[in-house]
């Protein structure tokens, strides 16, 4: 269903808002949903932002319809798997973030946060599987440091306490 004038201009200003930093365009994409609920473009954006938030449990349902109705958008994988991820559920995120490393034509920007993404799942499976392979892991981080990724704390103190800093 295609926005009507009047909240595509809605919709453009909660993304500005979000992008921005202001939860406010949350409560705006919100309001977009309950009237659009299968407006592509809404479902990416709001689970979107309930990912920024940390409010998984709920962005799961929005991004699962999101990649229901486009199966051949990548970033809607990558939220998808993030969502999977931050709710508890690497193995199901690791999942949606190899799909999506799958896509042709991932944008610069999106491969970046795969790979990092990847190594930080990967370690957290780790951790919660003692004795679990490291090699995956190992060979992700190797990646992003290959790549000259900024890496973020968790993966620099992987690496470094399996010696490869």
């Amino acid at each position: 269903m295609e926005l009507s004038t009047g909240d595509q201009k809605k919709y453009e200003m909660a993304v500005g808002m979000i992008g921005g930093g202001d939860r406010q365009g949350g409560v705006l994409l919100s309001e977009l949903y309950s009237k659009y609920p299968d407006n592509f473009d809404v479902l990416l954006s709001l689970g979107g932002a309930l990912n920024s938030v940390q409010d998984f449990k709920n962005a799961i349902p929005v991004l699962v319809k999101a990649v229901n109705i486009n199966r051949n958008n990548a970033d809607v994988f990558y939220s998808l798997g993030l969502a999977f991820a931050g709710s508890g559920d690497e193995e199901k995120g690791l999942t949606f973030i190899n799909q999506t490393a799958a896509f042709d034509n991932i944008p610069p920007r999106l491969e970046e946060e795969i790979l990092l993404t990847r190594a930080c799942i990967l370690i957290n499976l780790i951790r919660k599987t003692p004795g679990g392979s490291k090699e995956d892991a190992i060979k992700n981080c190797l990646l992003c440091k290959r790549a000259g990724y900024t890496l973020p704390p968790l993966i620099s103190s992987f690496m470094h306490a399996h010696g490869l800093s």
